[in-house]
């Protein structure tokens, strides 16, 4: 009894190595990301969709109620930081840049009291799925350059000219003509690319929003971790820039395109469009809250319009984004029609990324298929949530979107609006 048998390691080292490997396989994309990543036009600490994913970080911080003072503290470090960064690399951002760029060190400052709190403090399970969200979105924020870095050097030849072949087949190229719209219009190209770049902070409040739901039938941090795992795994597996990267005549309707594989330096990141899953995620997500509701369905409507004015997605890229977010959806929920939901859509998803290797079909075909798969998905967004906040779903159940109390009071429990 307790003796390690010959040959066998030790527990307690053998907890060790795991640890180390664990950590060694946590820090290697930070490590691109700040030492291979940084030397690109945009390190991650100059990236406005970085920026705003950090606001929403410090958003997640305050729903925690902390201090006011703790707060105002926080917002006044990271701005002295900041402030220390555009010195030492002389930089001149304009007033936007620089509100939008405090963002990136606000979590240094705001893990180390939530981390109190949720360790040392009241041990509350509000602090720690907190604390785990903050430090996701950061590490989040911190990966994608590492996720930049790899999927270059792996996908060279991206399938762009078979999704634009696929557009046309859907009738004019409304992503090429809102672009044509945006850059003549210098305001409207501002704000679509301000929606695209708030993605983050928007993520971030719903995820907190959702962490103070008491039996919530939503993992909210298994949701933040799937979406952009999943995701970017599929861009590994169809391999598309966009039509800013792929045609230099963009905005600008190319000449003859060939149906097959191109030599892209953009970064494969089109199909399906995270940014349109993320906002659908974010639209099927606020149901239990009437406003809320009305909110991300109209950032839903301007991500959709952001994706196709900057250039960065096709029209069948955010057909696409609609099963892929119901399967998300389904994967990190508990309900009895969570295997149904999962499998169908994760099945519609597979068939679209396999239909569209083949470029082309007949127009009546293509538009058929994306508006079954429009019809079909918000059917089963409408249905599917009915099983998860019950009559909760559809009306505005609270007074207001308060933040939960640490013992819980003031967070939203459906089981008991049910009853």
């Amino acid at each position: 009894m307790g003796v390690t048998a010959p040959g066998f390691p030790n527990r307690k080292a053998l907890r060790i190595v795991l640890t180390a490997v664990a950590l060694s396989v946590v820090a290697a994309p930070v490590a691109v990301a700040l030492f291979v990543h940084s030397g690109a036009d945009h390190s991650w600490t100059d990236d406005s969709l970085n920026g705003f994913g950090m606001w929403g970080v410090f958003v997640v911080y305050l729903w925690t109620r902390p201090p006011r003072k703790e707060s105002l503290l926080i917002v006044a470090a990271a701005a002295l930081v900041r402030a220390i960064h555009w010195f030492a690399v002389a930089e001149h951002p304009y007033p936007g840049c620089s509100i939008i760029g405090i963002g990136v060190y606000l979590p240094f400052f705001c893990i180390p009291p939530l981390a109190y709190r949720a360790f040392k403090g009241p041990k509350d399970s509000v602090y720690r799925l907190s604390l785990s969200g903050v430090l996701l979105f950061s590490y989040i924020g911190i990966v994608l350059g590492f996720y930049v870095s790899l999927i270059k050097l792996v996908c060279r030849f991206k399938l762009d000219n078979f999704l634009y072949a696929f557009d046309g087949a859907l009738g004019p190229h409304f992503n090429f003509a809102i672009s044509q719209i945006a850059l003549k219009s210098q305001l409207l190209g501002s704000v679509m690319t301000t929606v695209y770049n708030s993605l983050g902070f928007w993520m971030a409040l719903l995820f907190a929003a959702h962490a103070g739901i008491k039996n919530n039938k939503v993992d909210i941090l298994k949701l933040t971790i799937s979406n952009p795992v999943i995701g970017f795994a599929l861009y590994f597996l169809y391999p598309a820039a966009g039509p800013k990267y792929a045609f230099p005549s963009f905005p600008q309707l190319p000449g003859h395109v060939a149906l097959a594989p191109a030599l892209i330096s953009g970064i494969p990141n089109a199909m399906p469009s995270l940014h349109v899953a993320t906002a659908l995620l974010l639209f099927y997500l606020a149901r239990p809250w009437k406003w809320l509701r009305i909110l991300t369905g109209i950032f839903l409507a301007a991500t959709v319009v952001s994706v196709f004015s900057t250039g960065e997605h096709y029209i069948v890229d955010a057909v696409v984004a609609i099963p892929y977010s119901l399967m998300i959806l389904a994967f990190a929920s508990k309900s009895p029609r969570r295997k149904a939901v999962l499998i169908s859509n994760a099945a519609v998803l597979g068939i679209w990324l396999l239909v569209l290797r083949f470029g082309a079909f007949l127009p009546a075909t293509s538009v058929g298929l994306a508006l079954v798969t429009i019809a079909m998905g918000f059917q089963v967004e409408r249905r599917y949530s009915a099983t998860l906040y019950g009559d909760a779903a559809g009306r505005d159940v609270t007074d207001g979107l308060q933040p939960p109390l640490p013992d819980g009071r003031g967070s939203v429990d459906f089981a008991e609006i049910r009853g």
